[in-house]
């Protein structure tokens, strides 16, 4: 039920601050250990998603951790346990990414444009068969500080992949766009001079 109550206080903050840091209590750059956890994905998807992100802040001289790893077996469902259990650990944050739906567009074939030698308005609209169509997600992203101050900042990623990606593939690619973005904007005490874009 806290869990339950914990998320809706942290969508409405959604709403309002979409990439922005919601603390006042953060002086940047502050923290250098992050829990990785991604929440509501199958547990194949969880552990590719988490693990291919570590890198994004070791790089970085970030100690960061997959939750698979380091809450092995648990359904990982109770944020306040989690919370207590990397604060005792000596981890200061929690980067969290959350399922999302697939949407796809349609965009023309730059194949049946240059094949057909016709104008894009006049491709568009034949058959699908012009078109391709791109899958991409949109995914919420949430950083939470494991001491008292709770939610920190926030912002919403969105990945788009190849005609059959899934949702795994783009929710990994958002996930370490997040990382990239949580880097650059102060949070981490970095030990080297790399770009967090790299």
């Amino acid at each position: 039920m806290k869990y339950l109550i914990s998320l809706m206080i942290i969508a409405c903050a959604t709403a309002a601050f979409a990439g922005q840091i919601v603390s006042p209590d953060v002086d940047k750059p502050q923290f250098s250990s992050v829990v990785l956890w991604a929440v509501g994905f199958k547990p194949a998807a969880r552990e590719e998603i988490e693990r291919d992100t570590i890198r994004s802040f070791e790089k970085h001289g970030i100690r960061a951790i997959a939750m698979v790893d380091f809450m092995p077996g648990s359904d990982n469902s109770d944020l306040d346990a989690v919370k207590e259990r990397a604060h005792a650990g000596g981890i200061e944050t929690i980067l969290q990414i959350h399922s999302s739906n697939i949407n796809k567009s349609a965009s023309l074939d730059p194949d049946a444009v240059r094949d057909q030698g016709l104008p894009p308005e006049a491709v568009f609209g034949k058959r699908n068969a012009n078109q391709r169509y791109l899958p991409s997600s949109t995914h919420r992203i949430w950083l939470l500080a494991t001491d008292d101050r709770g939610l920190i900042w926030i912002d919403e990623v969105t990945a788009t992949g190849h005609e059959h990606s899934k949702i795994a593939y783009l929710a990994e690619k958002a996930f370490r766009l997040a990382a990239r973005r949580a880097l650059g904007a102060g949070l981490y005490q970095t030990s080297n001079m790399q770009n967090p874009d790299n």
